[in-house]
């Protein structure tokens, strides 16, 4: 009986040496599930703060262009008035020689 007694007791140390074996394995999962989210988290705060950095640079790089486009047509348009302008005095000066030759 003293040895059915023992054994009962050993079945029943393995038992909760199982069950306590399966807990630790359970929490240790759990602890790295809660790690791999956290670093997953973290991936989509550092792919967010990058998207939204790039749209910024993408937003001043158009802002940019704009504006260089801007001082290109102004360029162009002052030019042409310029050209305009040089032509009208041209066409004066070439009056003002014709009556004084007359």
């Amino acid at each position: 009986q003293s040895r059915k007694r023992k054994a009962v007791a050993d079945a029943l140390k393995r038992e909760n040496q199982a069950k306590e074996a399966a807990i630790k394995k359970q929490k240790m999962a759990d602890q790295a599930s809660k790690e791999k989210k956290a670093v997953d988290a973290r991936k989509r705060e550092g792919k967010a703060k990058e998207a939204a950095f790039k749209k910024q640079k993408a937003d001043k790089d158009s802002q940019i262009k704009k504006a260089t486009e801007a001082l290109k047509r102004d360029n162009e348009a002052r030019k042409a008035a310029d050209r305009k302008q040089n032509k009208e005095i041209a066409e004066l000066k070439r009056k003002i020689r014709d009556t004084q030759r007359q």
